[in-house]
């Protein structure tokens, strides 16, 4: 009676540490599931869209829109890891930095991890991260080159006016989208652009500053900074 005893025991035994082995893996591959972002692993969502995560739901309660288009516009989403590209509705959200897509009923937020890309309302956006800041968020990608140009939206909210009942004044917070610019050079630094013309001009190389020099560009101005940065990609590709 005993070795069937002894051997019931064994059994039970090994069923129960298979068990707890199975159960480790498990608990394992549910806390490594789209960890691996350095490598660009996409955060898997759904086969047609592997690439999203939850977003905040939470916004600022003031007048005007946080959105650059508060309507869900198709979106091209491109993955260089994978060379996948999918269509989707989608918005860009200046409080929060995420580009956002409609899902059924609700909206999830895309992953900025690297080798991804979105093409919305003509404008390309693609992950960014400024120091010191440990997030990673999506900024509009103006020139891509040995030196690049960003534009990086925020959301300033403007306090109504504490006395504003007494004055007659509207009383409501009112949110302003704001833009900042920013450079990487061909060490891979992120740098806000200089205001000053001379160190603006000083980003340059002797031949990209005489043709702005002689087309009379004002890097003051939106388009002519844009130009002036795809000449010099351009004269740069040509001599390496």
């Amino acid at each position: 009676m005993r070795p069937l005893l002894s051997s019931i025991n064994k059994s039970i035994m090994k069923n129960l540490l298979l068990l707890v082995f199975l159960s480790s893996q498990i608990c394992l591959a549910q806390q490594t599931v789209n960890v691996n972002k350095e490598n660009a692993t996409l955060t898997v969502g759904t086969e047609s869209v592997p690439f999203i995560r939850a977003t905040s739901k939470s916004q600022p309660e003031v007048e005007g829109s946080v959105y650059l288009n508060e309507e869900w516009t198709q979106a091209s989403v491109t993955s260089l890891t994978n060379k996948k590209i999918i269509k989707l509705l989608a918005r860009f959200n200046t409080y929060t930095n995420e580009v956002e897509i409609l899902k059924e009923k609700d909206f999830v937020s895309l992953e900025p991890v690297s080798g991804i890309s979105v093409i919305l309302s003509g404008k390309k956006f693609v992950p960014l991260k400024l120091e010191p800041s440990a997030k990673t968020i999506f900024a509009e990608s103006l020139v891509h080159g040995s030196l690049s140009l960003y534009k990086v939206y925020s959301a300033k909210v403007i306090k109504a006016a504490t006395d504003a009942s007494l004055l007659n004044i509207e009383n409501k917070d009112r949110v302003v989208i704001q833009e900042k610019l920013y450079f990487k050079d061909s060490s891979g630094s992120f740098q806000i652009l200089p205001k000053k013309s001379k160190k603006l001009l000083a980003l340059f190389d002797e031949n990209t500053q005489d043709f702005i020099k002689n087309e009379d560009l004002n890097l003051k101005k939106y388009a002519d900074l844009v130009h002036a940065f795809i000449f010099y990609n351009k004269n740069t590709l040509v001599n390496q």
